[in-house]
């Protein structure tokens, strides 16, 4: 039987792990250890510039969850520790960045929240996430547009293998796309498509910035705007694409984008939503903890399927179809316009 005393305890000290990762990423100690070539304490000291004291500390807790393995005095990274390295295409090193050094930050604020019933980033950060990280944070803004690619990778292949109306349409409008993951994945998998990524200023420039080439192999347009004041509007038919979008926000502002896109949308045109939501039998959306998250960043906040298809019917629409299971709890929702 589980100690609850225990059980407590992890829970209480669980920021001292997520700490030894951070380190771990931040010193590029995991960018010079492998699966398959062994790193005495004494090379990773001095490829890494560390104490081999405090070192040996630290691998000892990263062998402990599981992130490294010791072979007699060789270290090495473990399947789940190579995902922190900078160079794997799977990394989630970014996220631990962001998680660490901005995240955190936020969730300090919860007391104030809890007291004022206002989001932490209000107090924390003086204006809107988005707009923060552009004015007060650009090496965050760096930060979370490399940790959202690297969080909904898996997902973007999901989406692009399940979703079978691509055929259908001749122009994707991915809003809020971010560096756009989820459009140069789609459009490698469809390649009779025209893409644009339409986002704020700063991702668009980071986006076009990383795009590697993709841009005219690809057949990407970048769009500046913001969807809080329009959306673009195109002349084929267009599927527009909000994924994890309207979870950042309120009801009222998530009505907001949700109707800036359907007053540009024509006949044959079409609104693919994803979003995670569980079934209308949960008490409370998603998990708590992500909830919470959502609330204290931006004032957003997770909802289940019927309060997110409510929510669609609400600025017009009319839902066509759903496809569930993609990745966790993750939805796909096509909408179309009323009038349509």
């Amino acid at each position: 039987m589980t100690n609850p005393r225990s059980t407590l305890m992890s829970m209480i000290c669980g920021n001292w792990l997520s700490q030894c990762i951070y380190v771990t990423v931040k010193l590029k100690i995991a960018d010079h250890l492998s699966e398959t070539k062994g790193q005495t304490l004494k090379n990773i000291s001095e490829l890494t510039m560390t104490d081999m004291g405090v070192l040996s500390r630290l691998l000892a807790i990263l062998c402990e969850f599981k992130l490294c393995q010791e072979i007699g005095d060789q270290f090495y990274l473990t399947e789940m520790g190579t995902l922190l390295q900078s160079n794997n295409p799977d990394s989630l090193y970014a996220y631990v960045v962001l998680n660490q050094e901005l995240y955190t930050k936020l969730w300090n604020g919860l007391s104030d929240s809890l007291k004022t019933g206002e989001p932490a980033y209000k107090t924390i950060l003086g204006a809107d996430f988005f707009s923060s990280l552009n004015q007060k944070y650009p090496d965050q803004a760096e930060w979370y547009n490399k940790a959202m690619d690297q969080k909904y990778k898996e997902h973007n292949s999901a989406i692009a293998r399940s979703y079978k109306d691509f055929p259908q349409f001749k122009t994707i409008v991915d809003v809020g796309g971010g560096i756009g993951g989820l459009l140069f994945t789609i459009l490698k998998q469809h390649p009779h498509l025209n893409g644009t990524l339409y986002d704020l200023p700063h991702v668009i420039s980071s986006a076009s910035a990383k795009s590697n080439g993709q841009v005219a192999e690809l057949k990407t347009s970048f769009m500046e705007g913001d969807f809080f004041q329009s959306i673009p509007k195109t002349e084929t038919p267009t599927l527009y694409i909000m994924k994890a979008v309207l979870h950042d926000w309120d009801d009222e502002k998530a009505l907001l984008i949700l109707n800036n896109c359907r007053n540009v949308m024509k006949e044959g045109d079409a609104l693919l939503i994803i979003e995670k939501a569980l079934a209308d039998n949960e008490k409370r959306a998603h998990k708590p903890l992500m909830d919470m998250h959502m609330y204290l960043i931006h004032g957003g906040n997770e909802r289940t399927l019927a309060n997110l298809i409510n929510l669609i019917s609400k600025a017009g629409f009319n839902v066509n179809k759903q496809i569930e299971n993609i990745n966790d709890e993750t939805k796909l929702i096509e909408a179309k316009p009323e009038k349509y």
